[in-house]
């Protein structure tokens, strides 16, 4: 989690827990510069909170992946897609993922240990990987 919050500050992305009505998560850009937040209300252990904020940093670093109310479904899932891509990098190293693997460590639940994010988290990963053809 430091180092994703080592991550954040680099980029001079700030960082709020605030309580939302219905989102775990969100990035948001205001006057150029970029906020998330974590709504510790809803997120359910660290594994989560890892994950929310690695993939609000991916909204808030990646080209065009900010939407609004007005976006379509078709590019919202894109930009979705797009966080979920940055997330899965800085959460599961791909070199790190097939060591792990070879060595056994291969369940969804094994992996969500293994790397501390949640078990849909690490199929998401897997899955982005294998589209990219790295796995």
């Amino acid at each position: 989690m430091d180092d994703l919050l080592e991550i954040a500050q680099e980029f001079d992305i700030f960082i709020t827990y605030k309580k939302t009505s219905y989102v775990k998560s969100m990035a948001v850009r205001f006057d150029e510069k970029d906020y998330i937040n974590l709504n510790e209300e809803l997120i359910e252990n660290e594994k989560e909170e890892k994950w929310c904020l690695a993939h609000e940093i991916g909204h808030c670093t990646m080209q065009n992946s900010y939407y609004n109310a007005d976006t379509s479904i078709y590019a919202r899932k894109r930009r979705e897609y797009k966080a979920d891509t940055k997330a899965a990098e800085l959460t599961i190293d791909i070199e790190q993922l097939k060591k792990a693997i070879k060595k056994g460590i291969d369940t969804t639940w094994e992996l969500s240990e293994y790397f501390e994010i949640p078990e849909d988290a690490v199929t998401r990963s897997i899955q982005i990987y294998k589209n990219k053809g790295l796995l």
